[in-house]
């Protein structure tokens, strides 16, 4: 080893502390102030005459940064204390001791300082009062950290309704959160001196009325031409939509008992306080495929864009409408005993039903047009508007005594048809193409199968997951890996959650490149063994995110501004990266399958994500020319039939044509993503329906886990793979709670995974 000294001294010299010039005030002032690193008490805490503010030196101010200093009593400039004042972060005073340490690497044959960099100071011993002390600095860092009015300015204006804001507006919403002020009149922050127009704010940093109070009123908020903008606007959350609905339809609960809405996230992806992870229910870099992903832009709300949540969301706002808050037919309610005894309309046994009444039932354009404000926010495309006034000039709404009981069906479609519109879904406006042609296809099998079935099933562990103890360097390492022995680094590196040699399940891999000879398996996991052994499971190690060896300095040139530190651009680095160009936006596993499909073999990749979780289906997500066939499904309620009780016999091709495809120039890309989803979900959920129905697995599959309810599915699956006409299956699978944390244990892992060693082995035996 190097040797190493540690040198102490101060920032400023005793000649700039009893009143000389500093050297670089002609610069700037906080050039000074980013020397100061180490942290110190308010000068007062410390007994009475220990420190005296030198009133000849300072304040030194530049008019963005301001100095005060403190001397000690000892005379000693490296005991001194300097206040820094800076317009950038708006506390008052932040106080540091005039001390730099450095650490130097001296050269090993002439003791010379070779490299050195700044010794990080000891926190905290250990007393529970500098430990508060210590968080309130770090939460104070992260506060006022000047990313933070961007970051959070970013993240709210997503959720009003903007999924990928202008630069302007981040800057404007950023700036109002960090002056504490919005002036309504010219949408710029800091304008005191305006008299014309409503400030908001009281000033202070972080001040969230001014924030929303941008967010709401910016110019790129209300300028109406922006709804003309393609990528102007946003999918809509759907737990909204159901508020939404509930609201504008004006809902009366009928029942002495709360309101609830049954298993909303397993349903539709989201419900309040019931996300399943930390990181919320949307992923706010995911972008849906098609048009949003191809353009290299964002739509966090398309998270939801699985066949289950889609189809459960349009099932229950169907039932919510015929038959009120019952379980009936999907619905969102608790229960309904007898539901196929009930008429549509017949809400007399139900917890609640939808009073709303337009002012003239018997005119359909007025009832359209009332409900396009209240629903639509009067954007309904003219196209939409034509579909569904002549869905109601139906015979079958004919009232002709003049009673008014047949309106209420009439009024019942309508506000079904708006609920599968895509300006319902979305949050501009749509413009559709006149050519009839461009339908939207609904794909059946292309060819009967003829080549050998082979079928991939890829399960990934969404979380931390802790591998370094999954797969583990065993024995015969030195000679391959250049005399290192990895296991003995394994060992010293992992310390006290090392496993031990005898604890492992061995596997030989002399005959690959591997730095060893054999690697070890998780005691817990014997399966794996058993699946490598007979050549039905591979291991891709250290396939992490880092594409070159990177500094600080040109990390974000080498990566392209993928995050290292959160588990969701991890998640999509192993996921989805790697595709440039035609490819942007691909999963590894679709891209996998569209080369499969390139070389003539009939292809399919399926996602069993459901609602919630970190990879969903982007991982299988391939090129949209492709010939592979690419569908999500799973979940826990798996596909059931939607509206089996329609209101009318053509609904679903009413329903199709008002999501026919969308101008690609002109039209709102997130409504056309939404429209594009919710087809194709109903497609396959009916598809996935009757063909699951004509097969029962054999084999017993462990209940209660997620594991278990999609493997099932994938054996279900791969039981008709004729029916479906394929020679290639691509199953992913994803299960959570990964995190270790502080459950860190030498062989702990987390309850699904020890529940999943029993798992895959029904799913084996189930094959044929």
């Amino acid at each position: 080893l190097c040797p190493t000294v540690v040198v102490t001294g101060p920032v400023f010299d005793a000649e700039f502390l009893s009143g000389g010039a500093p050297p670089l005030l002609m610069e700037d002032l906080g050039t000074l102030a980013s020397s100061l690193k180490i942290g110190a008490f308010h000068p007062d805490s410390h007994d009475a005459g220990t420190y005296t503010e030198s009133t000849t030196t300072t304040p030194w101010t530049d008019g963005t940064t301001t100095l005060r200093i403190w001397q000690h009593s000892n005379g000693n400039p490296q005991d001194a204390i300097v206040g820094v004042s800076a317009a950038s972060e708006p506390l008052d005073l932040k106080y540091y001791s005039n001390k730099r340490s450095t650490v130097q690497i001296l050269h090993s044959a002439t003791n010379a300082p070779a490299f050195e960099f700044r010794n990080p100071p000891k926190f905290q011993g250990g007393n529970r009062r500098d430990a508060h002390y210590e968080t309130e600095e770090v939460l104070d860092s992260y506060f006022y950290h000047p990313n933070t009015g961007p970051f959070i300015s970013t993240r709210l204006i997503q959720r009003f309704g903007v999924s990928n804001p202008s630069p302007g507006y981040v800057g404007r919403v950023a700036a109002a959160f960090r002056t504490g002020r919005f002036n309504i009149n010219d949408g710029i922050t800091g304008n005191d001196n305006n008299d014309n127009g409503i400030t908001f704010g009281t000033g202070k940093y972080g001040d969230l009325e001014s924030t929303i109070a941008a967010i709401l009123l910016d110019p790129d908020a209300r300028t109406p031409v922006l709804d003309a903008d393609p990528t102007h606007g946003s999918v809509r959350e759907p737990l909204l939509k159901v508020l939404h609905f509930l609201r504008s339809m004006e809902y009366s609960h009928s029942s002495d008992q709360f309101l609830i809405l049954t298993s909303l996230h397993s349903r539709i992806g989201e419900m309040a306080y019931d996300q399943k992870s930390v990181f919320s229910f949307f992923l706010p870099e995911y972008g849906a495929p098609g048009p949003v992903s191809s353009a290299g832009l964002v739509s966090p709300e398309a998270f939801a864009f699985d066949t289950p949540p889609v189809v459960h969301l349009m099932k229950g706002l169907f039932s919510l409408i015929k038959f009120g808050m019952t379980n009936c037919d999907g619905g969102f309610g608790r229960g309904r005993s007898r539901c196929y005894a009930w008429a549509e309309g017949d809400y007399r046994h139900t917890m609640g039903r939808l009073t709303y009444g337009p002012l003239r039932r018997n005119n359909p354009e007025q009832m359209v047009g009332e409900l396009d404000v209240l629903l639509t926010g009067g954007r309904l495309s003219s196209e939409s508007r034509a579909v569904i006034l002549d869905a109601l000039d139906d015979d079958r709404f004919k009232d002709d005594d003049d009673d008014g009981d047949v309106d209420d069906g009439k009024l019942r479609l309508a506000q079904q048809l708006f609920a599968a519109s895509p300006e319902f879904h979305s949050a501009h406006n749509l413009i559709r193409l006149n050519d009839n042609d461009e339908s939207r296809e609904h794909s059946g099998p292309a060819r009967e199968p003829s080549a050998p079935y082979k079928v991939i099933v890829h399960i990934f562990m969404v979380g931390g997951a802790d591998t370094f103890n999954l797969l583990v360097p065993h024995s015969g390492c030195s000679a391959a890996a250049g005399g290192t022995d990895l296991h003995e680094e394994y060992r010293l590196m992992r310390g006290n959650v090392a496993l031990s040699k005898g604890s492992l399940h061995t596997i030989d891999a002399s005959s690959s490149k591997q730095p060893c000879d054999t690697f070890g398996i998780h005691p817990r996991l014997p399966l794996l063994r058993e699946l490598y052994d007979g050549d039905e499971a591979a291991f891709f190690a250290n396939a992490g995110g880092m594409k070159k060896l990177s500094a600080k300095h040109d990390y974000r040139s080498n990566h392209g501004g993928f995050g290292l530190f959160g588990h969701g651009f991890q998640a999509r680095v192993q996921t989805v990266n790697g595709g440039r160009g035609d490819l942007f936006g691909t999963g590894v596993l679709g891209r996998l399958a569209d080369a499969l499909s390139d070389d003539g073999y009939l292809t399919a990749t399926l996602s069993t994500g459901g609602s919630g979780t970190a990879s969903k289906a982007s991982i299988v997500r391939g090129n949209p020319y492709s010939d592979t066939k690419t569908s999500s499904m799973g979940g826990t309620f798996g596909p059931t039939p939607f509206d089996p009780t329609p209101s009318v016999r053509s609904m679903r091709t009413i329903i199709d044509s008002m999501n026919d495809a969308t101008d690609p120039l002109r039209s709102g890309m997130f409504g056309e993503s939404w429209s594009a989803a919710m087809t194709k979900s109903l497609d396959d959920n009916d598809y996935f329906f009757e063909l699951l129905n004509t097969v029962h697995p054999t084999t017993k599959f462990p209940t209660g886990t997620k594991l278990g309810s999609d493997l099932r599915f994938v054996s279900q699956m791969v039981k008709v793979r004729r029916e479906r006409g394929v020679e290639r299956d691509i199953f992913s699978i994803n299960i959570g709670n990964f995190d270790s944390h502080s459950g860190l244990r030498p062989n702990s892992l987390p309850t699904t995974t020890t529940a999943s060693s029993h798992t895959p082995c029904a799913f084996i035996s189930s094959r044929n």
